[in-house]
């Protein structure tokens, strides 16, 4: 892994070099914002994109004090060339300017790269955000049974069920698998997402594209087309071994859609699967777009949701894993979020449910939400492109954003800001369950959580609410559509493994994430200790009672 990073940032350094050599100048109107981590030195500009391969968190640090603080946009280094750093007082702004000037969509394209990574879906971005926000808010309660089924097995089969040893396990590795399995259940069915095959194909997919992505941004604009097909072949050829498994549950689900159409009897008897892909095909076949609805666009779709689902969700479990067991006080801390799960779930014989998931578990929401403040999966986030010609003149100064710059809030720093959180650097598990207790008592507006002076003051702190200063899921109209699943997902699995296993603390302090450039990485080769914990009957966790896919007649 060293070298194989080492090579890139070589090759980078180089096309950094190139990219220098080709850009033109071009007069902008306004005054130029100010650099930062740029000196006085020849080629400083150049120098300064390439130390950011490793003094990015630093860089980070240095500006928001700098810059953001004061209130103050700037230019920042980084490997592709530089983006603009906002302050907070300009979130709002940001996140509420129209599409056709900031654009979120612009941003995530140029993030994968996708005219080369997944060129299929490249012109029909917008599709998987589109579905997900029409169909998952009504289609979540009815997969609470089916999320249960696959993180509960699969649990097992990753964590073992011995009883009487502990077993040594990789995190990353076991978390990626028990998450590509249960949300791909969710996008494809039982079918396909019980196959090893295909699940370490998704895993190692959505791996590799951030790194290839990475390469490719390093080349200048113009010679992109030239270069960005020859990187791309290694996950292309990834793409065609996931086709194959998902190719044959799409041309049965494009031809049953067909059999009800001409067979009444057939539409009567058929149960539609209740996932991505069938929301997919319905949202589609309402767009007149035919061109939308082969097979090849449905699978590449499928791509998309396994980039967006598979790393977000197990990077922030095992940062979760490893704050809890990394706390001073681990073992109570362990015991106190069990002795939750089993009140709201087994001694009460609750179902398991979108109400149950959401309102009966509040102190591991608030362990979850601290990890995340505290771990970010990306340092910058809210992430816009200007893509008004003429670029952007920023209110209340004269200060100009040309035609194609980045624009991002410095996440990291926000939320580790002293003005924001009382002790900002430590993990804090309890820290908004305190918060929304006070906050339920009605016994005062202010709550001992630290300065904070923003209106989430009088409300209730949880783990997919956007604050201006918890920014993890993004904030505004653009805010991520899949919070709540991928926090129903979460929280299940881990009220289901502490309720089922036993932890062994973790001796010493956490290990650290590592920063590749603006990527936070949590550490890959972290391992804990388990033993499958031995239960009576009553003290057992209520298996789901849905079976099969899911499914839901039709309407």
């Amino acid at each position: 892994m060293v070298s194989l990073l080492t090579g890139i940032a070589a090759c980078i350094s180089l096309c950094l070099v190139i990219s220098k050599l080709l850009r033109h100048s071009r007069q902008a109107r306004g005054k130029p914002l100010p650099w930062t981590g740029k000196g006085g030195i020849v080629f400083a500009e150049l120098w300064a994109n390439i130390a950011t391969a490793w003094n990015f968190k630093w860089l980070m640090e240095s500006t928001y004090k700098q810059f953001a603080k004061k209130g103050y946009a700037c230019r920042v280094p980084n490997l592709q060339g530089s983006w603009i750093q906002f302050p907070p007082s300009l979130l709002t702004y940001l996140t509420s300017t129209q599409d056709h000037i900031f654009n979120a969509l612009a941003s995530h394209e140029h993030s994968f790269q996708m005219e080369y990574t997944i060129p299929d879906a490249f012109q029909e971005a917008y599709l998987p955000v589109d579905i997900i926000r029409k169909y998952l808010p009504r289609k979540l309660p009815s997969l609470t049974a089916d999320i249960m089924e696959e993180l509960t097995e699969s649990a097992d089969e990753q964590w073992g069920t011995n009883t009487e040893n502990w077993n040594i396990v990789s995190v990353y590795e076991t978390c990626m698998n028990i998450i590509a399995r249960t949300s791909n259940r969710l996008l494809v069915g039982d079918s396909v997402c019980r196959n090893p095959d295909y699940i370490a194909r998704c895993s190692a997919y959505s791996g590799h594209l951030f790194l290839t992505a990475a390469l490719i941004r390093c080349f200048p604009s113009s010679i992109r087309p030239v270069f960005g097909p020859i990187i791309a072949l290694p996950i292309q050829r990834i793409q065609q071994k996931i086709w194959k498994h998902v190719n044959p549950v799409v041309e049965q689900r494009l031809g049953d859609l067909r059999k009800i159409e001409q067979d009444p009897e057939f539409a009567k008897e058929y149960s539609m699967p209740n996932d991505f892909l069938q929301w997919d095909m319905l949202h589609t076949s309402n767009l007149n777009r035919p061109d939308l609805q082969t097979t090849r666009s449905f699978g590449s779709r499928i791509l998309m949701m396994n980039i967006i689902m598979l790393h977000t969700s197990t990077h922030t479990l095992l940062n979760a894993l490893l704050d809890i067991l990394s706390h001073p006080d681990a073992g109570t801390l362990v015991s106190e979020l069990r002795q939750e799960a089993h009140d709201a779930i087994v001694a009460s014989e609750t179902p398991w449910t979108r109400d149950t998931i959401s309102n009966s578990l509040p102190k591991l929401d608030s362990a979850l939400r601290e990890s995340m403040r505290l771990h970010p999966l990306i340092s910058r986030g809210i992430t816009r492109t200007v893509v008004a010609k003429e670029g952007v003149i920023l209110p209340e100064s004269d200060s100009h954003i040309p035609y194609g710059k980045e624009i991002s809030m410095n996440v990291h720093c926000i939320q580790r800001d002293p003005d924001n959180f009382e002790n900002p650097n430590t993990y804090d598990p309890y820290r908004f369950f305190r918060h929304n207790e006070q906050l339920q008592s009605q016994e005062s507006n202010k709550v001992t959580m630290g300065p904070f002076t923003e209106a989430s003051l009088v409300q209730p702190l949880v783990m997919v609410s956007p604050t201006p200063s918890f920014l993890s899921f993004g904030y505004g109209r653009h805010a991520c559509p899949g919070r709540f699943l991928a926090a129903q997902e979460i929280k299940i699995f881990l009220a289901y493994v502490l309720l089922n296993y036993e932890f062994l603390p973790i001796n010493g302090p956490r290990l650290d994430n590592l920063w590749y450039g603006d990527i936070v990485m949590p550490p890959m080769d972290a391992k804990i200790s388990v033993k499958r914990r031995k239960l009576d009957e009553s003290m057992m966790m209520p298996k789901p009672t849905m079976t099969g896919e899911g499914r839901a007649q039709v309407a």
